[in-house]
């Protein structure tokens, strides 16, 4: 977390081994470090049971929804090409981001 709306994740990815041209590998290496970007945060941002409730508490599918939409309409901040990888900063923003995710329990 940098701050209350703002998540940065670095990841990567690889590009298709029988791709030749370095444009359209870099494409496919920035794209797959995207995606398991994309796939970290939604996995970070998993609703957590709430142990008052002994995980039977109710569950917002709309915040969820929401959330989603913000991970996938997030921005690369920062690229690095290295041999056959895609290094990327991933960055998701929104109003009050951190508290929207803490809230999210079943």
């Amino acid at each position: 977390w940098i701050d209350n709306d703002t998540y940065l994740i670095k990841a990567s990815g690889e590009a298709q081994k029988n791709l030749k041209d370095v444009r359209i590998f870099q494409e496919s290496a920035k794209r797959n470090a995207i995606l398991n970007a994309q796939y970290m945060i939604k996995e970070e941002f998993q609703p957590q049971p709430m142990a008052a409730c002994g995980g039977m508490g109710s569950y917002d599918i709309s915040l969820e929804k929401e959330i989603r939409g913000i991970i996938k309409g997030g921005s690369v901040k920062a690229v690095r090409y290295k041999d056959l990888t895609c290094e990327i900063i991933y960055e998701v923003r929104a109003k009050d981001l951190r508290k929207k995710v803490q809230s999210l329990s079943y």
